[in-house]
């Protein structure tokens, strides 16, 4: 699910400012940023009904690969909420406990779902809110399955009086399974995967329960915590033991067992990945016996190589640590093996099975979760090995992509060589900002990787790496903080006009960024290449509308205008360009409540009145575009002779692409101050269209014209609704302003 909500500033740029600013936020104040981020959520959302299915869009409140990490709205808003409700906790426990109340009462299952997760976070402070608002239904429907399982296996061992109170309830479970199913079976069952979650802590009574629920109906599936999970393997891929089995081996024997197994390749039989799927379970349940063990793997097969790191990254990304100093000691010992890179030149990065590419993209998906958040990134000691590491991995894991993907970042992104080269631009980065608070600058930080970005270039100018072809691209700004010189210098090479597929993928990159740079205008301006991306078909690629919100950006900004010789501006308009007008007026409109200064709403209307005189004597030829500039009648603040003709140009074809909402809504707005304008506007939309949306702007605007003495006017359009329209929208404003004086006419 998605929502049609458009934020004021795009989704990856108010996670960013939510990301930064969650702590303050929290701490400062938490009780109003939680109610204003938990009141746009349900915007957003709509209705409750619309959220029961959170739990496939937003498979866990916490991060994680089994998120869908889209840029939309709704993610935003969760992890904005859920990270300043953590930091509220922290400095007021008892504010943030009432927070947490109201959101485990919603009727909302995301909001219900971030306040179990604060109880499991925060236990010992907002603990016994959970127990207040406890409801049998979140140990039985999907959609709190995920958080249920996390809050018990989290928190059981924090328990007293309220664990008989849980052994209670869940011995009393009964579902409402579909009609025909085994009921009696399926509530088994269903207490069988809670018990599995509070398991093996040492509580003899669960212990039993569970054994006997296991023995009676098996074992649970792989990943008991998700409700639905996607995996990186092949759909039925089985494990010749299962997790409770290899549990209570030793470590020699775990060891053993993973070198003499051997699959039958056949479908649907035990296989190697089945068993490492199990080996990283028992890693993320009991990981202090693998504490100080991990180079025993390196006897091991590659696939299970790559489930001891996945483990590793799983356990960091739910929010535990980690020994960072063995896992990369590890990763150093297999990258640097004799066979390793001698692998990865021949394995298919395409495979269905766990190899040794993987063990490569996981161990850059480490580095890079290692370093990307200065607020929980390992110690600075190990980045020197780490960067060991990252180099050691450009340099030998091969580039995968030819450019030709219709989305190169989302083709870059997945590839080995591109995790590789994420994980050593966020390392670069952090390494930086260290340098920054020690020394004042970070030339050593970048002196250390510049001639490994540079060779990257190099070969991205020969077509042999349209990985870094895009990602450069894509990290611009962050390359531009790690070396403006570089950048300036090197801009050409990355926007390689000579080269098409290397263009292009960086054109697709710079779609990805998410804010406006004035250097960033100026370097694809100066070099042509803005105006190539209006020009290319490019737009299934959505380079096309982010040049041209560049553009819009730029002209707010005065770094573009119309009368400016070669003007990309001017050009659009002058070739009335239909689909980008329409599109710079809906990004315009969008700026409505972005608080743009008075010489930038004035150069809003600039564009309206330049874009209107091109059209003037081909309205009906150019009706959609008119619809969409009608939307600008949001920046109307005084309403002028010559506004009111551009308005009313524009509001008569407001209907053709159902902008009319926009149009009485700013009727309504500006009626009090202008009402004979207004009058004259609303009535020349009536000889096109009779608006019916929304019912309450147009009553308030009618009603507001009989008050203003705009009567004959207020009667010809209550008329024309009685004739042509929903005839008893404004029957009764008509009766009660006919039977009574009305003022002066203003």
């Amino acid at each position: 699910m998605t929502s049609d909500r458009i934020p004021a500033v795009r989704p990856y740029a108010l996670a960013k400012i939510l990301g930064h600013n969650a702590t303050q936020l929290g701490a400062r104040c938490g009780s109003a940023a939680c109610d204003l981020l938990i009141t746009r959520f349900k915007e957003a959302v709509k209705s409750s009904d619309e959220d029961q299915y959170s739990y496939i869009w937003r498979k866990s409140i916490e991060d994680y690969e089994q998120n869908f990490r889209r840029d939309d709205v709704l993610e935003v808003l969760v992890n904005g909420l859920r990270d300043v409700l953590l930091a509220y906790c922290a400095a007021d426990p008892s504010g943030a406990a009432e927070t947490t109340r109201f959101l485990l009462k919603s009727e909302f299952p995301t909001l219900v779902r971030i306040g179990i997760y604060a109880c499991t976070k925060c236990y010992p402070q907002i603990g016994s809110v959970f127990w207040d608002a406890l409801q049998d239904t979140w140990f039985l429907e999907p959609a709190y399955w995920h958080e249920i399982y996390g809050f018990l296996n989290t928190c059981f061992r924090h328990l007293s009086g309220e664990r008989d109170r849980l052994l209670s309830l869940i011995r009393q479970l009964k579902g409402k399974w579909r009609e025909g199913l085994p009921t009696d079976e399926l509530d088994e069952r269903q207490r069988r995967n809670i018990l599995h979650a509070i398991q093996g802590q040492g509580d003899k009574e669960v212990d039993q329960l569970y054994t006997e629920l296991v023995r009676k109906h098996g074992p649970v599936g792989e990943h008991p915590e998700f409700q639905t999970y996607t995996g990186g393997v092949l759909v039925g891929e089985q494990s010749p033991v299962t997790t409770e089995e290899l549990l209570v081996r030793s470590l020699d024997d775990v060891i053993d067992y993973l070198k003499s197994f051997q699959a039958t390749g056949n479908w649907g039989e035990p296989s190697e990945d089945g068993l490492g799927r199990v080996l990283a379970e028992v890693i993320r349940r009991v990981p202090e016996r693998f504490h100080g063990q991990l180079a025993r793997f390196l006897e091991c097969k590659r696939v299970y190589q790559y489930y001891v790191l996945r483990a590793l990254q799983e356990e960091w990304n739910a929010g535990n640590d980690i020994s960072w100093g063995e896992m990369l000691a590890f990763a150093d010992a297999l990258t640097t093996s004799p066979t390793f890179a001698e692998e990865l030149k021949n394995s298919d990065q395409r495979g269905f099975r766990a190899n040794v590419r993987w063990v490569a993209s996981t161990i850059a998906d480490l580095i890079h979760a290692g370093v990307r958040d200065d607020k929980r990134a390992f110690a600075p000691d190990h980045l020197d090995l780490a960067q060991k590491i990252a180099v050691r991995l450009i340099n030998i894991v091969p580039s995968d992509t030819e450019g030709k993907a219709t989305d190169a970042v989302a083709e870059a992104i997945n590839t080995a060589h591109g995790h590789v080269l994420e994980a050593t631009i966020n390392l670069a980065l952090r390494r930086s900002r260290l340098e920054e608070q020690a020394a004042g600058n970070h030339d050593s930080a970048w002196k250390s990787l510049s001639s490994t970005f540079g060779k990257e270039l190099e070969q991205s100018t020969y077509e042999l790496n349209f990985e870094f072809s895009t990602i450069v691209a894509r990290y611009l700004p962050n390359f531009h903080y790690l070396s403006e010189a570089w950048v300036t210098q090197n801009f050409e090479r990355i926007f390689l006009t000579e080269k098409p597929r290397v263009w292009r993928c960086a054109a697709q990159g710079f779609s990805y960024i998410g804010n406006f740079y004035p250097w960033l205008f100026k370097l694809l301006r100066s070099g042509g290449h803005l105006e190539r991306m209006l020009e290319e078909d490019m737009k299934a690629t959505h380079v096309h509308e982010i040049a041209l919100q560049y553009l819009a950006i730029a002209y707010l900004q005065q770094l573009e205008d119309f009368t400016e010789r070669g003007s990309l501006l001017a050009k659009i308009v002058s070739e009335l360009r239909g689909g980008d007008l329409k599109h710079l007026s809906w990004f315009f409109w969008t700026f409505r409540n972005a608080g743009l200064l008075s010489d930038q709403r004035e150069r809003v209307l600039g564009f309206w009145k330049v874009v209107s005189e091109q059209i003037t004597g081909r309205e009906n030829e150019y009706a959609d575009v008119l619809s969409a500039l009608s939307q600008l009648a949001e920046f109307i603040d005084e309403l002028s002779p010559e506004l009111e003709a551009l308005w009313t140009q524009a509001a008569t074809y407001a209907n053709v692409n159902y902008h009319e909402p926009y149009v009485v809504e700013n009727l309504n707005r500006l009626v009090r101050k202008y009402p004979a304008a207004v009058a004259r506007v609303f009535r020349a939309i009536l000889d096109r269209f009779v608006p019916d949306y929304d019912p309450q702007h147009i009553v308030s605007c009618v009603e507001s014209l009989f008050e203003c003495g705009e009567n004959d006017a207020a009667e010809e359009i209550c008329n024309i609704y009685e004739q042509r329209g929903p005839r008893d929208l404004l029957r009764p404003i008509f009766g009660k302003y006919r039977s009574k004086p009305v003022g002066p006419s203003q």
